[in-house]
């Protein structure tokens, strides 16, 4: 995954290592695409300004603590610079997200002939895009949209297909006339003012002094994921990127998993982004009121409940990945640990992070209405944190979730003396428990176990000791962390489970559960092996920072929608957790350089 990001808190693009606009969708995450060469390299469309000469060599960094990429691209005789970003900015207060991106080319040394290589699809390339060059600008136009190309260069060179970068250039591609940028000075306005702005969102949060840049990127990333009208976040930018190169295990991340709620609130949380925080739990209790506690484990990012799957049969996909989805079908599934999951936030936004002292009627209604629902089908089999699409089962971290839900709703009660269910949920809190000791502990083998019954390893039981089900010093928990750094983990590498599923049997390794185990040894006493472990994990990343969600264990590239909001979560998360006794430092007294 050569790819970088950059966005505007309604959308994302991802620039290529080459410095190609590979892919992008409009207005929202969740858009049509205009550029998804990501998805088809002949019909996908992108925008690429390569030099003429074909012996040259590239080099792309962010623009220290920003989300502007910078890609360098030199030859024997020329070096220039390009700057891709969408403006944002605050003024008066108030968040703007100028929705266009601005390319900024800046000429270092010689003048070389460049590509315009503009090459824009539509609506996934599902109908034809017409390109006209008009006196003053470039348009991109099917039946329903127009894309607007602007640039101080002149339009006819451009129609011939290069130009000479003789001076600072930009070009602004928008959707509305209204917000195209007609000048250079208003293109370096506009890169100054976002970069300032990434800058001073960073003066808010605190870091340890140790492994301060992943997390400052991890930070920056999820900022990029998150949609702000909502309070939403992303699972990533892309859509069916597969999890094994060549196969059909694609899926489309770009819509908002409640089961992220928890990690994200603890993340934000322990970075001192309280804002954040609030505005995903908000957007929590906006659904749950909204959906009269008919919960389903995703939304779209304004809450839209139909994400009904589609193939687009006309890409080839990523590396001929064939399908290519939009929508996923998962949002039917019933999968119980969600409601635990979100009963953790409300507990670390309530009681153990004190965001307020008052909890409302329709808030204890929700809390209320989730451990009720819990209690009624905490015995019923589900499609797992690992969403099987043909299966259900009694899989034992849906049940350890229900304990969750079950413990974390007795705390909030309790903290605003909600006693007269506190007693009965004890109760059903005590037999859930009981229930995974005898159902989900496989005393052959010394483990806690996939599902009930089975002798199948599940990385997502690393979770126990974090959410406390069991002391982090309990034989069942050390044995059952033990066997799984055994049986599931190949040179550094942590798989989900090595079980058969509905595709088959995984064959890349899961980066949000190297991360687990890090925490897991960490808790058990094995701080040495939890930070070599986490130490090592880091080096998976992109040449920027950037974690997918998979990586292929023979060459350790990256496979998997990208960047991955669950990725970077746990990584904050760990990296917080190995450093709990550093001081913490705000970013402001960091060196930060535009």
């Amino acid at each position: 995954m050569d790819y970088g990001i950059i966005g505007n808190h309604n959308t994302a693009s991802l620039i290529s290592k080459q410095g190609s606009i590979d892919w992008f969708c409009f207005p929202r995450f969740d858009s049509p695409s205009v550029f998804a060469k990501l998805l088809d390299e002949n019909k996908g469309g992108f925008f690429c300004l390569p030099p003429l000469e074909k012996n040259y060599s590239t080099n792309q960094t962010y623009v220290s603590n920003t989300n502007v990429i910078e890609t360098k691209i030199a030859g024997q005789d020329f070096e220039y610079l390009i700057h891709d970003f969408f403006p944002c900015y605050i003024k008066d207060g108030k968040l703007n997200k100028v929705q266009q991106i601005i390319r900024i080319l800046k000429p270092i040394r010689g003048n070389p002939s460049l590509r315009f290589q503009f090459e824009p699809r539509l609506n996934y390339a599902l109908d034809e895009t017409r390109i006209i060059f008009e006196k003053e600008a470039i348009l991109a136009k099917n039946d329903k949209q127009k894309l607007t190309l602007r640039t101080n260069l002149s339009i006819n060179d451009l129609e011939k297909g290069y130009f000479v970068l003789r001076e600072p250039t930009f070009f602004g591609m928008s959707f509305s006339d209204n917000v195209s940028i007609r000048t250079f000075a208003e293109a370096r306005t506009y890169f100054d003012l976002t970069c300032n702005y990434w800058i001073d969102l960073l003066h808010k949060i605190s870091v340890p002094d140790q492994y301060q840049e992943a997390v400052i990127r991890s930070f920056l990333t999820l900022e990029l994921l998150t949609y702000k009208n909502s309070g939403a976040i992303v699972a990533a930018a892309t859509t069916s990127l597969p999890e094994i190169v060549g196969k059909d295990r694609n899926w489309d991340y770009r819509y908002a998993w409640l089961r992220d709620a928890s990690f994200a609130v603890d993340s934000f949380t322990k970075l001192c982004h309280f804002d954040e925080a609030e505005g995903f739990m908000k957007w929590i209790i906006k659904i749950c009121l909204l959906c009269s506690l008919d919960l389903q484990i995703m939304y779209g990012v304004e809450g839209e409940r139909n994400l009904e799957e589609k193939i687009l049969s006309h890409l080839s996909g990523y590396k001929n990945s064939k399908p290519v989805r939009i929508g996923n079908g998962a949002y039917t599934q019933t999968q119980i640990d969600v409601v635990g999951e979100v009963l953790q936030a409300a507990y670390l936004y309530f009681v153990y992070y004190h965001y307020t002292k008052e909890l409302t009627f329709d808030q204890w209604d929700i809390i209320e209405g989730l451990v009720e629902y819990v209690i009624s089908n905490w015995r019923d089999p589900d499609n797992s944190i690992w969403e099987f699409r043909n299966v259900k089962r009694h899989f034992t971290f849906s049940k350890l979730m229900s304990w969750v839900a079950l413990d974390r709703g007795i705390k909030i009660a309790q903290l605003f003396h909600k006693e007269q269910v506190v007693s009965r949920w004890i109760k059903v809190r005590k037999e859930i428990q009981e229930d995974i000791l005898k159902n989900g502990w496989n005393n052959q083998i010394q483990a806690f176990t996939q599902y009930y019954g089975s002798k199948e390893m599940d990385a997502s039981l690393l979770l126990m000791p974090y959410f406390g089900f069991l002391e982090p010093n309990d034989h069942k928990i050390k044995k059952t962390v033990e066997n799984i750094s055994k049986n599931l983990v190949t040179d550094g590498l942590v798989y989900r489970y090595r079980s058969q599923d509905d595709f088959g049997i995984p064959e890349n390794g899961f980066l949000p559960c190297n991360f687990w185990l890090a925490d897991a040894l960490f808790l058990t006493g094995e701080k040495d092996k939890a930070k070599k472990l986490f130490e090592k994990t880091l080096k998976y990343s992109n040449h920027l920072g950037l974690f997918s969600e998979h990586i292929k264990p023979e060459t350790y590239e990256q496979t998997g929608n990208f960047p991955q909001a669950y990725t970077h979560i746990a990584l904050i998360n760990t990296a917080t957790l190995l450093t709990q006794n550093e001081i913490r430092k705000p970013v402001c007294k960091l060196k930060l350089e535009v």
